[in-house]
């Protein structure tokens, strides 16, 4: 398989899914302030931006001999984000989110198909080649965030839509099974932020039987919570 050329079409689909969410907001929605535990459209796009900028810079500094930088700390800096983004203007929030996506779309244009099968770019891949990188911040994240405000729109359907249309996409990328339970447990994810706990509980079980190191993970994870009080989920882990 020629990796480039199908996750080129993969990121197209998804700048599409972007723009489409974008187009359908109402004016009031654009201008709209969120909260810090729940973002508004226009902090979302910034957000995304601001991460798909830091891994363009990062991997370009690592290809060049820059110094890179280790965000450690994501939750609390993307609290201090939030704080600075709010006072952007949709316009702004709009040119920062088309610049960021671009530049990293052409960073991986630049690079060819041994590049993107690199494990040794950034020392914290963890023994995933580079273009999983880009996938995560090109698909997967933008993908969590577009359902989580369709979802708040009140429009179910288009975010399970979108997230199961993503999870064959991305399954077909890799048959490594810890690649396998990631996409799974996305998935899984937004079945249980759509409310379809009977969806959400069996796509968990696969996920951990998959990617055992999803379960750790999953304790804390906020997407789960409707779920904690589900005899079936907490079946899930060990006593």
């Amino acid at each position: 398989m020629e990796m480039k050329s199908t996750l080129n079409r993969l990121f197209d689909q998804i700048d599409q899914a972007e723009q489409d969410y974008i187009g359908c907001l109402t004016p009031a929605e654009r201008l709209a302030d969120g909260r810090i535990d729940a973002w508004a459209p226009k902090e979302t796009l910034a957000h995304m931006a601001v991460w798909q900028e830091r891994l363009a810079m990062n991997i370009q500094a690592a290809l060049h001999g820059g110094e890179l930088q280790h965000y450690e700390n994501y939750l609390e800096l993307n609290d201090q984000d939030f704080e600075a983004d709010r006072l952007l203007s949709w316009d702004d929030c709009l040119e920062n989110a088309a610049n960021s996506r671009s530049a990293l779309r052409r960073l991986f244009d630049s690079l060819d198909e041994s590049a993107l099968q690199r494990l040794d770019v950034l020392p914290w891949q963890q023994g995933r080649p580079l273009w999983k990188l880009f996938v995560g911040n090109i698909v997967d994240h933008p993908i969590s965030h577009l359902c989580m405000l369709y979802n708040a729109r009140g429009e179910v359907e288009k975010a399970l839509h979108l997230q199961e249309q993503a999870s064959q996409a991305m399954a077909g990328l890799d048959p490594d099974p810890k690649w396998q339970g990631n996409v799974r447990y996305n998935l899984a994810c937004v079945y249980a932020l759509s409310g379809l706990k009977n969806k959400a509980i069996p796509e968990l079980k696969e996920a951990f039987a998959l990617n055992s190191s999803l379960l750790e993970w999953s304790r804390q994870d906020s997407d789960l919570n409707s779920l904690h009080q589900e005899p079936e989920f907490l079946a899930l882990y060990p006593a």
